[in-house]
């Protein structure tokens, strides 16, 4: 494979680039020759553009139209938990489903006793 390409399980191929020890994601895409193109593009920048949304402190998060949406594939169905405005809010609600298992009935009883 190309070096910062790789091919996902979908069959698409991803840039990535580990800077300072983190993993960066910085797009997919259908074809080698349109991540090559961006590669080369990001190459010549130095790197110094912002990578994508998705990266491991937005895992589970979506940004669509400006607002941040908590979703996660259970059993291989997408499952929602939340649309929030603020990234921080939805950082928070994606932590609380996470020490919940992903569990919707422990996620209201969490959210009751801490008063959310």
């Amino acid at each position: 494979m190309v070096r910062y390409i790789y091919k996902n399980k979908n069959g698409k191929y991803e840039i990535r680039k580990r800077i300072g020890g983190v993993l960066l994601y910085w797009g997919s895409f259908n074809t080698l020759e349109e991540a090559k193109l961006y590669r080369a593009y990001y190459m010549g920048k130095k790197w110094m553009v912002n990578p994508h949304f998705r990266n491991r402190d937005n895992r589970y998060i979506c940004e669509q139209e400006g607002s941040y949406i908590v979703r996660k594939r259970i059993s291989g169905v997408l499952n929602y938990f939340g649309t929030f405005k603020d990234l921080q809010k939805a950082r928070d609600e994606r932590d609380i489903c996470i020490a919940c298992n992903w569990d919707l009935e422990q996620i209201v009883e969490f959210g009751d006793v801490i008063g959310v």
